[in-house]
């Protein structure tokens, strides 16, 4: 009688046991597809590291940094559009400064951008008879660990205005284009519910091409990260795809 209570007991420890074993095994596949489908989400929204304004963009240059970039450009060999060195001041907004290694310079009369990234210099943006850029934003969009410099800018061609968005890649040393053109409209990168997105805007402080405050106003579109190709959508087309990616 006690071998037969002994069997039973032995019996349903081992049953309770594979009950505990498979609860477990339950909880770790449904975190691991949480996790893989966040990852998928996040991937899409771009929502890793932004650090954006929130409504009003707001450049002042100043001399910090100036004769340094200067020197360095002159040991590189790099020339300017401007002729006059004193045009040159650092526009560097402080959540890029404060967040990154990145330092910006613009030219006062030619509106041309450059950045140092890993002590070398780099043009940015497209001056061309217009403003050159106007704000900035970082973000590592591209889930490498690094974050992106991402900027808008506007230049003229046939008298028309036309604005957009590229950003730096530290790890390729290359500016990439979204491969979108806002005509007639000026732009800012605003940070709206953790994404980076495109707002239209209007100036209510334009005293130069360094000097100017710029007002967000309506989105236009989110940046995001599709199949690994950074680019603008719509926010509603936007919601349909992080819907469709949570369902799966």
């Amino acid at each position: 009688m006690s071998s037969l209570k002994e069997k039973l007991s032995k019996k349903n420890i081992f049953i309770i046991v594979i009950i505990i074993t498979i609860i477990i095994s339950a909880i770790i596949i449904i975190n691991f597809n949480t996790s893989k489908n966040s990852s998928k989400v996040k991937s899409k929204s771009g929502l890793k590291d932004i650090y954006a304004i929130a409504t009003t963009v707001s450049i002042k240059g100043n001399d910090n940094g100036v004769e340094s970039f200067l020197e360095l450009a002159e040991n590189k060999s790099i020339s300017f559009e401007s002729e006059d060195m004193k045009n040159c001041l650092n526009i560097t907004p402080d959540h890029i400064s404060q967040n990154s290694e990145y330092q910006i310079f613009k030219f006062k009369d030619t509106a041309e951008t450059y950045i140092i990234c890993d002590n070398i210099i780099y043009k940015i943006g497209n001056n061309k008879r217009e403003r050159g850029t106007t704000s900035f934003a970082l973000a590592d969009i591209n889930n490498d660990d690094k974050l992106e410099l991402f900027y808008t800018y506007t230049w003229k061609v046939s008298d028309r205005t036309n604005s957009n968005v590229s950003y730096f890649d530290p790890e390729a040393k290359k500016e990439y284009g979204i491969n979108k053109n806002y005509s007639d409209m000026n732009i800012v990168l605003v940070k709206n519910k953790e994404e980076l997105c495109i707002y239209d805007a209007t100036f209510s402080r334009d005293e130069s091409y360094v000097d100017f405050n710029l007002n967000a106003k309506l989105e236009k579109d989110v940046i995001i990260n599709e199949n690994g190709v950074i680019k603008p959508m719509e926010r509603v087309l936007f919601e349909d795809l992080f819907s469709n990616e949570k369902n799966k």
